[in-house]
């Protein structure tokens, strides 16, 4: 019996080079070697995620164990001899890396308690609460109610503050407001 000193061969089939990704990835490849294959062995920025003994060779990736918004995933195969694959590489984009915790937000004015009356500013804000190397969730909407009722929504304009006038006597007798973010 001859020595086998030929190394196999391992491609990433997905996901895609440059792909987004989110949620749970599956990440799988394709192998070959002239005496077979005994595994593949899956990397993300050079921590194992998994190794797959036989086809179809795939692992489940869980992207939030990694605290970057891109990630390098590396593939090796190796057959019995003891060959290792030239490594195959893809880059991903992680779509979904946010802070999980919601922004806090503040109303600025007017003061909790404070006597009012006719026209009035509101002034509010958002902040994203940041973790780690994670900046947090941009603020995406602010919404301000007056007595439970919709006033105002600012919508995906990379805005976190707002200030609105607002008027108490809007057909309403005097009495205690509340106001929300």
């Amino acid at each position: 019996m001859s020595e086998d000193f030929n190394r196999p061969s391992v491609t990433i089939v997905s996901p895609a080079s440059g792909a987004s990704v989110k949620g749970v990835v599956t990440v799988e490849a394709t192998a070959w070697d002239d005496v077979g294959i005994r595994g593949v062995s899956f990397h993300v920025n050079g921590l194992s995620i998994g190794v797959a003994p036989k086809p179809p060779y795939k692992v489940q990736w869980k992207h939030r164990d990694v605290p970057q918004w891109s990630a390098k995933l590396t593939v090796y195969s190796f057959d019995s001899p003891g060959n290792n694959s030239a490594p195959a590489f893809r880059n991903v984009t992680i779509s979904n890396f946010h802070s999980r915790k919601p922004p806090v937000m503040v109303i600025e004015s007017p003061a909790d308690g404070q006597k009012l009356e006719g026209q009035i500013v509101i002034k509010a804000s958002a902040t994203p609460v940041s973790s780690g190397n994670n900046p947090g969730s941009p603020v995406r909407r602010l919404d301000i109610e007056v007595d439970g009722e919709p006033f105002y929504s600012v919508f995906n304009e990379n805005r976190n503050h707002v200030r609105l006038g607002y008027d108490l006597r809007q057909g309403r007798p005097p009495h205690d407001h509340d106001i929300s973010a």
